[in-house]
């Protein structure tokens, strides 16, 4: 058997050649591969940035939106108080008016009275009592009109008593004038007139005191003339019955 020679050749610089190769495809695959990702970031912050722009116009829209609903809101409601308030005061000046309409058609019909004495009784008359509540629970503003139907001039001349009765503390009680006004109204009223007058005043009832009647007494002087009583029941001439 015949022995066989082999010989290695011994190169290093090939050893360094493939290292520095593998470096260099290394360092390319490395710097391609960030390059990559720098372009890709890049997109993706161009995206970012463009939706982010884009939010915040929206945002600034939605803002100046509200502003607007806003002061529309308040101009609506604005609107709507004064629409109230016209309202309201249309209203009141209607019932003012009615109410107006509804006394000059009392007067009317007094006036008519006075004038055309045949189609009333002749005499002295205690034509009506009102009583309207006041501020507060107690206090109260009365009105008595007297008339007279004459066919000829006379003037009436006398006085005017007036009281309240009712319940107190479960008693029967009758209260004079003075007594529910504080001294500022006299018990007896002067009456002097040809055709019609007016009393009236403000009146302050007790407290607990509750009113059923109001009794209005004429005293007349004069030949001739006689007196007269009449009863009011609280509930007919007041607007709280």
């Amino acid at each position: 058997m015949s022995a066989q020679l082999i010989i290695k050749t011994h190169s290093p610089w090939k050893f360094w050649l493939k290292w520095l190769v593998l470096l260099m495809v290394v360092s390319l695959v490395g710097w391609l591969m960030f390059g990559i990702g720098q372009k890709s970031a890049g997109q993706v912050n161009q995206t970012l940035q463009q939706e982010q722009n884009r939010l915040q116009e929206k945002l600034y829209q939605i803002g100046r939106d509200n502003t607007e609903l806003r002061e529309k809101y308040a101009i609506l409601e604005r609107t709507s108080q004064v629409d109230k308030e016209s309202y309201s005061g249309i209203s009141e000046n209607l019932k003012n008016l009615q109410n107006e309409l509804l006394e000059l058609k009392q007067e009317v019909a007094f006036y008519r009275g006075i004038v055309a004495p045949s189609e009333a009784a002749s005499g002295l008359h205690i034509t009506d009592l009102t009583v309207d509540p006041l501020d507060g629970e107690s206090g109260f503003h009365f009105k008595l009109v007297l008339t007279q139907v004459i066919k000829n001039e006379y003037v009436v001349r006398g006085r005017v008593r007036l009281f309240i009765e009712g319940l107190q503390a479960g008693q029967q009680k009758q209260l004079s004038l003075s007594e529910v006004s504080g001294g500022k109204i006299k018990d007896d009223l002067t009456m002097h007139f040809k055709y019609f007058q007016n009393i009236e005043g403000d009146i302050v009832l007790p407290e607990g005191f509750v009113p059923s009647s109001v009794v209005v007494d004429l005293l007349p002087t004069g030949k001739g003339r006689t007196r007269i009583k009449k009863i009011f029941d609280w509930a007919d001439i007041t607007s709280q019955g």
